[in-house]
């Protein structure tokens, strides 16, 4: 994640969180609300390395509900979504955040993004989890490399638009 340090109209120094390269942010010209994570509530820009507390963090609606329609969008593309949904049948697929330690077993409910739900091995919907959180104590959301492409992908072409 990078970090952009931005002084508002106000004079107020802000510290917006987003998925986009400097270099990405340059080409669009400026980040769009839907490329912004959230809100870093603190008063010196952290370290890189620095543990992030999710209490000082502000999630944007506006990019949440992008990555949701990211997902909703691309989720049934991923590679090996085929053979899960197969041998699921009909029923959900739980998407999970890279960051949790536990895929397979218990998975804590803020690092589940969603579930898929599947109908004749076939995606009928993606429905978003609203415990999801973009910062915990394990860092910020970690998609999967497939998933994080098209998310860039799809932040990209906002530029485009």
């Amino acid at each position: 994640m990078n970090v952009y340090d931005v002084v508002g109209a106000d004079g107020v120094q802000h510290f917006y969180v987003s998925p986009l390269t400097p270099e990405d942010s340059r080409a669009i010209g400026a980040l769009p609300r839907e490329a912004i994570m959230g809100e870093l509530l603190v008063t010196e820009r952290p370290a890189v390395d620095a543990k992030l507390d999710p209490s000082k963090f502000r999630p944007n609606a506006s990019f949440i509900a992008f990555l949701e329609g990211v997902f909703a969008q691309h989720a049934h593309l991923a590679p090996g979504f085929a053979e899960v949904a197969r041998a699921t049948e009909t029923g959900f697929i739980q998407v999970v955040d890279a960051r949790t330690a536990t895929p397979k077993a218990q998975v804590p409910p803020e690092d589940v993004i969603g579930r898929i739900e599947l109908a004749n091995g076939a995606m009928v919907r993606f429905h978003a989890n609203e415990s999801y959180r973009l910062l915990t104590e394990r860092g910020f959301m970690r998609l999967h490399p497939w998933m994080l492409a098209k998310l860039i992908e799809s932040l990209r072409a906002l530029a485009r638009a």
